[in-house]
């Protein structure tokens, strides 16, 4: 405890390896939990749901300058459980935003939405709370990328 007291002065002095040390666990922490809500949401059931549009939409930056441009994914769903329609906007568990040079990443998670006919998609909900959903479950690699981003800021400190 006594340590521990020594890394929270030693940050407040503005030591850097006491502030990488505070980030790293911090960042562990945030991504562990990261990775037990992809896990779970793995685990949610799929309904099928109707595609009402998705589409790549400028959320901040200039209209008249791209590079200063900035995009997220848009979509709006509908889906049914135990006889309640349900209307879901979030596409994957990851929420991305991306410059107007990086809009492929968007266009690349839009394309694994898996549309049939009629615009009928497979929809994931967490059976606890069935208003929450998703069109993209968690990849194994994705959660494997989350591991590594946590890990990175600990591997910097260790060798500071």
């Amino acid at each position: 405890m006594e340590q521990l007291g020594e890394v929270i002065t030693g940050a407040m002095d503005g030591d850097a390896e006491s502030i990488l040390l505070i980030f790293a666990l911090y960042f562990l922490m945030m991504c562990a939990f990261s990775v037990r809500y992809q896990l779970r949401m793995k685990a949610w059931p799929k309904t099928r749901g109707k595609l009402l549009h998705s589409r790549m939409e400028h959320v901040a930056g200039f209209e008249w300058d791209p590079a200063d441009k900035l995009y997220a994914t848009d979509a709006i769903y509908e889906y049914q459980v135990d006889g309640k329609i349900h209307q879901g906007k979030k596409v994957s568990p990851w929420v991305m935003v991306a410059s107007h040079n990086a809009r492929f990443v968007l266009q690349k998670q839009l394309s694994r939405i898996e549309v049939g006919p009629g615009n009928e998609v497979c929809v994931y909900y967490n059976p606890n709370k069935p208003s929450q959903a998703v069109l993209i479950k968690p990849s194994n690699l994705g959660i494997a990328v989350t591991v590594l981003f946590a890990l990175f800021p600990l591997a910097l400190y260790l060798t500071f």
